[in-house]
């Protein structure tokens, strides 16, 4: 390595001396140094901070073999440090790091802009879509005596538990969980899209395109649970629907749909989930409830009401924990055991070895608004889809009602919360 020490013109031979002696080097290795800073100091009776800034004021070293890559200037070490970080083969001087930094900077910025100006005009198609949609939606709105009785109370549990007080939009199911929907956020948005689907939910573009992915040409991807929807009908036909809803008419037709006692299974099988689920968190538990698990709460309740099935999933719970703080025994070994422990309890209630009782509903499970419409209000008992079997309350409405085939299979195969929709509308 080439270097050459060049001073200040007019300084002493003996500052002169110290730069040199600062600079010199062993076997012109740059990072190994004849003198160290202390013996300077000591020769020529100073103290060893100042050596360095002696040096520094008065010399510098040029390394000849050293250029900026960028401009091609010689480097000019003026401390020792600078000489042992320099990385002879690629440098770059302060003024050329600057301009490099300031492009770097200005690349970033016009690439920000550019993905700015990208999100708007996508933004902007987004919406454009969707407003388009949503006069094919207008178009093709059913008027209210078209609708189906189910649909028909679907939307008034929509509006009475989400509707906005203009009655003209619904808040998202994020926003509105102090009276819920249903029992399971799977369940509300099984509901929101059918009633979507049906145009009796138009999509508002201007403020939930955040809540859509467009996916294809006519495609849609929807959040249903940050999505605000507005009603298709104006107030007053909403109000008629709600007060059509009470009358003795409507109840009849209603329960003898083919449709309604499938919705109540399904609303009594939700309850028995949630209960599991929120029962085994609060056991530290993790049980699967998928397939297996639901068919078994379906037994159940064919036989039993959600009262007594919820005290078949305490009991098996409890069992479970109590199994779970044996020796040597895992979380999954413990939650796993709580599919035995329900079917165990109810083959002992089936078989009369074991008392039947009821649990009574938890503070932190309410009803929700579609149970209230589908049992207290059909059947004038508070809260009687909880605490009876729907067999039984069918039987006590003395109602004649078409035969179904719909029962409690196919009840689990409900679809997730983010889902493809057509746009084409079937006439």
């Amino acid at each position: 390595m080439r270097t050459r020490l060049e001073y200040k013109p007019n300084i002493t031979e003996e500052i002169k001396c110290i730069c040199e002696k600062y600079w010199l080097r062993a076997d012109n290795r740059k990072n190994e140094f004849t003198y160290t800073c202390k013996a300077i100091a000591v020769e020529f009776n100073l103290k060893s901070v100042d050596i360095p800034k002696v040096s520094k004021d008065n010399s510098c070293l040029i390394v000849l073999d050293c250029h900026c890559e960028n401009c091609g200037i010689t480097n000019i070490c003026r401390i020792r440090s600078d000489l042992i970080k320099l990385n002879l083969n690629n440098w770059t001087c302060n003024e050329c790091e600057a301009l490099i930094q300031q492009r770097i900077r200005e690349d970033l910025l016009a690439e920000a802009e550019r993905h700015r100006q990208e999100k708007i005009e996508a933004q902007e198609t987004l919406i454009t879509a969707l407003k388009n949609y949503r006069r094919v939606q207008m178009q093709a709105i059913p008027s209210v005596e078209d609708i189906s009785v189910i649909e028909h109370i679907l939307l008034v549990a929509v509006v009475e538990s989400m509707g906005s007080d203009d009655l003209q939009s619904i808040l998202s199911l994020r926003n509105s969980r102090q009276v819920i929907l249903s029992p399971s956020y799977r369940m509300d948005t099984e509901i929101l899209k059918r009633l979507y689907r049906k145009n009796l939910l138009l999509i508002d573009a201007e403020n939930s395109y955040h809540c859509v992915k467009m996916v294809g040409k006519d495609n849609f991807e929807i959040d249903f649970f940050q999505m605000n929807f507005d009603f298709a009908y104006d107030n007053n036909q909403l109000c008629q629907l709600i007060a059509d809803s009470k009358s003795e008419q409507f109840k009849y037709s209603l329960v003898k749909n083919p449709e309604y006692k499938e919705w109540c299974q399904r609303i009594q099988l939700e309850e028995c989930i949630k209960y599991l689920d929120k029962r085994a968190k609060m056991n530290s538990l993790l049980p699967n409830i998928g397939e297996k698990m639901e068919n078994l709460l379906i037994i159940c309740l064919l036989k039993y009401s959600v009262s007594e099935t919820y005290y078949m999933i305490w009991g098996a719970v409890e069992s479970a924990s109590a199994y779970f703080n044996k020796v040597n025994i895992t979380r999954l070994h413990a939650s796993n055991s709580i599919y035995g422990n329900i079917q165990r309890t109810y083959d002992k209630l089936v078989n009369r070895t074991l008392q039947n009782r009821q649990y009574n509903r938890d503070s932190k499970h309410p009803q929700s608004v579609i149970e209230k419409l589908l049992f207290d209000r059909i059947y004038e008992v508070e809260n009687c889809g909880f605490a009876c079997n729907i067999d039984e309350l069918l039987n006590r409405l003395k109602v004649p009602r078409t035969p179904s085939k719909l029962s409690y299979s196919a009840i689990s195969n409900i679809e997730n919360s983010s889902y493809t929709v057509e746009i084409k509308i079937s006439k």
